[in-house]
């Protein structure tokens, strides 16, 4: 044999022959540049029983590059499994990736956007995290709240202790990134269409807004008013006296968006805090919450479950409004709107209202409901 005639060990030869393929099978991976694809040379060493620390050698490279590389492609992969058909991953989603393959942040954000783009990505998503513990904390804050009312009663220390818990938790989430950036699109837009100042305009963000408005829900209800129509016809073989008034309209803020002011955890908050107010009486403290029913459209009922007194005690102490009997009129009205002379009739007689208060309520004549009421 060639080792034998030269006096060469066997294993160097066989070695040196495997050493010179190698070599020209890397070579012939490089591109027009000279340059060999880690990639694509990972895959000749795995097809040639190499290690990874063979194949570093080879190249020139430490073992490290080629662990590396392997480890950030099967991170890619994961990332581009786990963005879907879309090829996009919502803030949550990349949270709970990183989290879930042991990676920082930074660490993942770099391999979605490269280097140039971490800094930016790891910003909004800080945010994004920043704004849902605070959102989480007014959450857990109003849940307590309205537990402790429906435990402990409106008044008590420890409802006062959970009121007070809130105004500091919706304190904390209004300093939120996102929540900042949309008070800012608030005030200006305010500022500019009412001509008021921004003071004001913040003033109506911080009454107004709660945890997962949009900016066209808040502006619907400060800015923009609504109309809601309430038809009054008469019952089947009413006097035809009766027949002139059939519909009136009736002026409410109600939203356009859907957004539910009949929500516990929002008048529990703001009722509690102006009943447990010690600089003013009960007529005061009675007609904020007529106001603050009558703005926000919120049903006696509603009111009632939210503060844990009975309806008949709500009713006491905040009297009728034409804002509250309307509202409750439009509460046992029909699907579209109308409501007839007799359920007025009974609800004038079950709440001990005069019908000339219900007139004038909603816009309707006293004397054609007297009348309806002595026909009968």
């Amino acid at each position: 044999s060639l080792s034998s005639m030269f006096g060469i060990d066997a294993n160097k030869v066989t070695q040196s022959i495997k050493t010179t393929d190698i070599k020209e099978g890397l070579s012939a991976l490089a591109g027009t540049d000279g340059k060999i694809d880690i990639g694509q040379a990972i895959i000749y060493a795995r097809n040639n029983k190499l290690s990874d620390a063979e194949l570093a050698g080879y190249l020139g490279v430490t073992p490290e590059t080629i662990s590396n590389y392997i480890t950030n492609r099967q991170i890619i992969a994961k990332l581009d499994t786990a963005s879907g058909e879309d090829k996009k991953l919502s803030y949550s989603e990349i949270l709970n990736f990183a989290e879930a393959n042991n990676l920082s942040l930074e660490k993942v954000a770099e391999y979605i956007t490269g280097p140039e783009g971490r800094a930016e990505l790891v910003k909004n998503i800080n945010e994004y995290k920043l704004d849902n513990q605070l959102r989480t904390g007014y959450e857990d804050a109003a849940t307590l709240l309205q537990n402790a009312v429906r435990t402990f009663g409106s008044g008590s220390p420890q409802v006062d202790a959970a009121y007070d818990n809130l105004l500091n938790a919706k304190k904390a989430y209004l300093t939120s990134p996102n929540v900042s950036a949309l008070r800012k699109a608030y005030t200006d837009a305010y500022q500019e269409y009412t001509g008021l100042s921004s003071e004001v305009g913040d003033r109506e963000f911080d009454r107004n807004y709660n945890p997962g408005m949009t900016l066209q829900q808040l502006w619907d209800i400060t800015v923009t008013p609504r109309q809601q129509t309430v038809t009054t016809p008469p019952a089947s073989g009413a006097a035809s006296t009766v027949n002139q008034q059939t519909s009136t309209t009736i002026k409410t803020e109600a939203p356009s968006t859907g957004v539910r002011y009949d929500d516990p955890i929002y008048i529990s908050a703001f009722a509690s805090g102006t009943l447990k107010r010690t600089d003013i009486s009960d007529q005061e403290k009675a007609s904020i919450l007529n106001s603050f029913a009558d703005d926000n459209n919120i049903s006696r009922e509603s009111l009632a479950r939210a503060t844990g007194y009975s309806l008949n005690d709500i009713n006491t102490f905040l009297g009728h409004t034409p804002k509250s009997i309307a509202a409750d009129l439009r509460n046992i009205s029909d699907k579209d709107g109308s409501i007839t002379y007799d359920k007025i009739l009974e609800y004038s007689a079950t709440k001990n209202i005069p019908l000339e208060n219900i007139a004038s309520a909603i816009n309707t004549s006293a004397d054609v409901l007297t009348k309806y009421k002595t026909d009968k």
